[in-house]
């Protein structure tokens, strides 16, 4: 299965700034800057080979993103400094 991590955030926080460190940070081969939450669908996005990073600032609710890891902007910020 390949990975799917969906980046979260208000719109200006940032997030589309860190979208590539990240992706490069977790290996991840496709990024897809202002997704919606719905299409491409999760599915869609997890199935992309090599891994996908979703950046969003839709109001998402977790259990409508089965088998991705949700990561909000703070937490990224976090984890590259």
């Amino acid at each position: 299965m390949t990975q799917l991590i969906v980046l979260t955030g208000p719109q200006g926080s940032g997030k589309t700034q860190v979208s590539a460190a990240l992706a490069q940070h977790f290996q991840l081969s496709h990024v897809v800057d202002e997704w919606d939450g719905a299409s491409p669908s999760p599915a869609d996005l997890a199935a992309l080979e090599g891994g996908c990073l979703a950046v969003t600032n839709a109001e998402l609710n977790i259990a409508e993103v089965p088998g991705a890891t949700v990561m909000d902007i703070e937490a990224a910020k976090a984890l590259l400094s």
